[in-house]
């Protein structure tokens, strides 16, 4: 009942509104009254704009602005100039009010309304009505979508030009016209119609210069020029017409600047940092001291924990002043490409920093400069965390390939689960921090001495053995053999973040790879522990340290003018839940796709230009630039016609190529690894481009030490380096060394082999140091290209094109009955054998000794032969190996050897009944098919504890010289080895078979 009311009494008022026949008083009335309930209830402009309110007063607001000589508007009365000004008055508030919720209605859009509000603009009617109006088009302005007509535009310029300069007397009244002029340059088909007449030149200019104009009021200036800045391109005349007028005014800008008021220091600067855009504005920016305003105002401190938008866009604008010659010198000379540096090395500034490196390559032809910001100010290090995040992002699978990714051939599914979760715990935690091994602890390593064992894999008390050893394995994290080290909790944050300090306090990790180790510099920490490639090892002497803390002596740099500091409190400020220890720590950026496309374009752009002066390459030779080359090398795609790669691949490609020829970097790249990279074993997922680069580029190096310089510089290396990086030397030596007899010569020097022994008996060291080891040694056998892994286990019965579906010894049932010539051996678990007596003692001398007692002539043969203490399937195997039967293809065998304990059994079993082929087939198919991390350890034990010493030596075999195994198998199957208690025994092996080949 309420809202009908109130409804009867909207359309009431609204019928005298539209009432022409009612006294001017009437309707003025009526305007009063909306405007009042407006005031106090704005939630109503709807249901007002909705009833029709605005129709009629804007028609009654032209026709009293249209001839303000009308005097019989209300029926014949007299009216007054006083109640025409209070009518405009009252209709110009409602209006104002309106505008105010919403200004987007369709009757405010056209062009006679806009007309209307400037003609009252221009009008004599008091001042309040007018600055009323003004504040009403700067609402409309706005939200105007349809075009309007030039000749509306000159007079909107012409009245908000007369408003600034003669019809608004004080600053007040002057802002309330300088924010609609604002408004009108949001509108784009104002703005530059707007820009090009003379509201920017007469009007705004001279109050921007005008010394005696009020703070508020200059202020409002500046924010109506950065709008008329804004969205404009060079070549555009709009930027023409504003880079003539406002170059003689950058020193004023520079001095309001240095403003007290920060609002007005503020839209100094945010003004000065868009005309940064205007290539002929920004070419005086070093002259006129904006450079040095700059670097004032942006005040970076290493310290700081918080960053404005006003500090980004400071940045912004200092990269584009890179791209100009003098402002560049400028640059170099008052310090800011050290503030630039710092503020590249600032996660706080992550949003500029692609900026920042995409102006490094400006800086390509002055060498002064590149030089510092190669050598000094850590640019290679910053650039390479940004490549190296790039091509995470990019390439994603790859770039997280791990060893779960390379499939371990095992026969039962309980066995291979098993061995999937070992095996990817094995690439990280296992061999790295734990003393746990695969079998047993790795401080209970010790000479092997043979004791004996009870012949069966499957006896009692060797099954209790298996069932601990699983049992350590299954529950390894938990078991008290492993003991996980004490990690503080400013640690364990930094860690849970993935942001870490190198200047953290960590003392509990004792690593080698720890930031906190005597051996580990600084600048090795940044450049390798960030990023570092599959084979890069700590690498940097202790003559190459650096402070790797990115940290600006002073915010206020040589040069710079004095420091005036902004306030915070009145810019727009952008909170980093940080702490303050770790707010300029080296964290892993964060990119999107653009934006990683972008990063690498610009990173491997900057790289290029380092490249080619010679004395600045030795930086480039770092473990994270050198395995980002890598790593972008290898995902290059193949073309579907030809091998080309993609431009930034190419890019990288011939940077690497540049660095490899460089023989001052010779020694970095092999402390790096990099011959170790190039040598990487997953060629099958490598396009045909990829490949090819990567054979190039070690075919440089290998040139290098065909030389005798180069030979010697390697050989210095491999004796005089640290421990740590030793004997990555000596892997990457084996690769680079082409002939067997320089790699001899090579070994034989000065006892580099017995380095590496002794690195191989270094039971409790990392994977890392395992990985380099298995690199190292099976790098020796490169020579032998023809090795694969049938060559190396060809097998004795070859393949079976059609295996029959029968066994050939129940084809022979007859024939045995014909005879009498049968034998039924009986074993311990009740399974019965058939054979033929005379074929086993014609093939088996152990067998003719046995049978040829049990079956004399002239006596009644018992058939029933038992056999005590041995396994059937081995012993199964072995009547079948004696009757004739292929092992390979015989139908009874097909299931019958599921485990590696097995084949164990029938190797012992056939070297007992001096089976000789036998036991090298099944030896062979126990390396081939069943090797894996979740039994190596087992199998290499168990094979010396029976004396075959066979199996052992053919298992190192495979694990060193077979080619097409993955790198991180071959380590975690030589680290089960080399940590198992017949350690020494592989060690021993080990330099037999480097021995043999040399």
């Amino acid at each position: 009942m309420e809202y009908g009311e109130k409804y009867n009494k909207v359309e009431q008022l609204m019928e005298r509104l539209r009432n022409m026949s009612l006294p001017l008083k009437d309707r003025r009335a009526v305007l009063e009254y909306f405007g009042h309930h407006l005031v106090h209830h704005p939630a109503d402009t709807a249901q007002l704009i909705d009833a029709g309110v605005l129709k009629p007063t804007l028609d009654l607001l032209s026709i009293l602005m249209a001839d303000s000589r009308v005097t019989s508007l209300d029926g014949g009365a007299s009216t007054t100039a006083m109640d025409i000004a209070k009518t405009v008055g009252a209709a110009i508030s409602l209006l104002l009010q309106v505008t105010t919720v919403r200004s987007d209605v369709p009757d405010l859009q056209k062009e006679p309304t806009l007309r209307a509000i400037l003609n009252l603009m221009e009008s004599q009617h008091p001042i309040n009505i007018r600055s009323r109006a003004c504040r009403c088009l700067g609402n409309i302005l706005p939200t105007m979508k349809s075009p309007t007509a030039e000749a509306c535009i000159r007079k909107l310029s012409d009245v908000l030009v007369h408003s600034l300069v003669e019809l608004f007397p004080t600053s007040g009244l002057r802002e309330v016209a300088l924010k609609a002029v604002r408004q009108a340059c949001t509108c784009p088909t104002l703005k530059r119609p707007l820009l090009r007449s003379k509201l920017f030149t007469v009007a705004l200019i001279p109050l921007l210069a005008n010394a005696d104009s009020h703070p508020n009021l200059r202020q409002h200036v500046l924010m109506c020029l950065s709008s008329f800045v804004m969205d404009h391109v060079d070549g555009d005349l709009s930027n023409e017409i504003i880079a003539r007028h406002l170059s003689p005014q950058l020193r004023v800008m520079v001095q309001l600047a240095a403003d007290e008021s920060p609002g007005v220091q503020q839209s100094a600067i945010d003004l000065l940092c868009r005309l940064a855009s205007n290539s002929v504005i920004r070419s005086e920016f070093g002259s006129k001291g904006v450079i040095a305003c700059f670097i004032e105002h942006l005040s970076f401190d290493d310290q700081q924990t918080t960053v404005s938008s006003v500090q980004k866009k400071i940045v912004y604008a200092l990269t584009l002043c890179c791209r100009d010659g003098f402002n560049r010198a400028r640059l170099s000379d008052i310090g800011g490409m050290k503030v630039l540096m710092a503020v590249l090395g600032s996660p706080l500034y992550q949003s500029v920093h692609l900026h920042i490196l995409n102006s490094l390559t400006e800086f390509r032809h002055d060498e002064a400069t590149m030089g510092l910001i190669v050598n000094d100010y850590l640019a290679v290090i910053h650039a390479a965390r940004y490549l190296n995040a790039a091509i995470e992002t990019l390439h994603p699978s790859e770039f997280r390939k791990s060893t779960s990714d390379v499939h371990v051939p095992v026969t039962r599914e309980s066995t291979q689960d098993r061995a999937q979760a070992t095996w990817e715990a094995s690439s990280s935690t296992v061999f790295s921090n734990s003393p746990s091994t695969f079998h047993g602890n790795a401080s209970s390593s010790k000479a092997f001495a043979t004791t004996p064992r009870k012949f069966s894999a499957r006896s009692p008390s060797y099954q209790n053995v298996i069932q601990e050893s699983e049992a350590r394995r299954q529950y390894e994290f938990s078991s008290p053999a492993f003991t996980p080290p004490a990690v503080d909790e400013e640690l364990r944050r930094a860690l849970q973040s993935g942001c870490i300090s190198p200047q953290s306090s960590h003392t509990a990790c004792s690593s080698p790879a720890s930031p906190q180790s005597p051996a580990f510099p600084q600048r090795a920490y940044m450049e390798d522990s960030l990023y570092r490639g599959r084979y890069s090892p700590v690498m940097v002497s202790s003559d190459g340290e650096l402070d790797a803390r990115v940290n600006c002596e002073t915010s206020n740099p040589s040069g710079a003018p004095g420091n005036k500091r902004r306030r915070d409190s009145d810019m727009e400020v952008e909170t980093v839940p940080i702490k303050r220890s770790r707010a300029h720590s080296l964290s892993h950026p964060t990119l999107t796709q653009d934006d990683a496309k972008k990063c690498l374009q610009y990173v491997l752009a900057f790289f290029e230009s380092v490249s080619y002066r010679s004395n600045l390459v030795p930086a480039l030779a770092s473990g994270s630039v050198i395995s980002g080359f890598v790593k972008l090398i290898e995902n290059a795609p193949a073309a579907l016609k030809n091998t080309e790669m993609p431009t930034g691949t190419k890019t990288a490609f011939h940077t690497l190529l540049r660095i490899a020829r460089e023989p001052k970097c010779f020694e970095t790249l092999v402390k790096v690894g990099l011959p170790l990279m190039l040598v990487d074993d997953r060629s099958d997922v490598l396009s045909a481009s990829a490949l090819k680069a990567k054979k190039e580029v070690l075919s440089l190096l290998r040139v290098h030490v065909t030389g005798e310089f180069g030979f010697g510089e390697l050989l210095h290396l491999c004796l005089c380096s640290n421990r740590q990086i030793r004997i990555s030397c000596i892997a990457s030596a084996s690769v680079l060394i082409q002939t067997r007899a320089d790699r001899v010569r090579f070994f034989k020097k000065n006892g580099i082999l017995d380095q590496l022994m002794d690195a191989l008996t270094e039971f409790n060291s990392g994977s890392e140091h395992r990985r380099l080891v298995a690199q190292a040694v099976h790098a020796f056998f490169l020579d032998d290209v023809s090795i694969d892994g049938e060559q190396l286990f060809p097998g004795i019965l070859g393949d079976i094109e059609e295996p029959p579906t029968v066994c050939c010894l129940t084809e022979n049932d007859n024939e045995m009955e014909v005879e009498n010539d049968k034998g039924i051996f009986l074993l311990d678990d009740g399974t019965r054998i058939t054979a033929r007596r005379q074929l086993l003692s014609r093939n088996s001398d152990v067998f003719a000794a046995m049978l040829g007692n049990r079956f004399r002539e002239g006596q009644s043969p018992n058939p029933i032969i038992p056999i005590r203490d041995t396994p059937t399937p081995a012993f199964a195997a072995l009547v079948h190996f004696f009757s004739g039967c292929n092992l390979g293809s015989c139908f009874a065998l097909q299931n019958v050897f599921l485990s590696g304990d097995d084949l164990l059994d029938l190797c012992q079993l056939a070297d007992r009944y001096l089976a000789f082929d036998l036991k090298n087939f099944a030896s062979d198919d126990l390396v081939k098919r069943l090797l894996d991390v979740t039994n190596a350890c087992h199998l290499f034990e168990s094979s010396l504890s029976i004396q075959l010493d066979c199996i052992g030596e053919r298992m190192l075999v495979r694990i060193l010289k077979w080619q097409e195994m993955d790198t991180t198998l071959r380590s975690a199957l030589l680290d089960c080895l080399l940590r198992s208690d017949c350690a020494l025994v592989a060690v021993n092996y080990i330099r037999v078979l480097i021995e043999s080949a040399m």
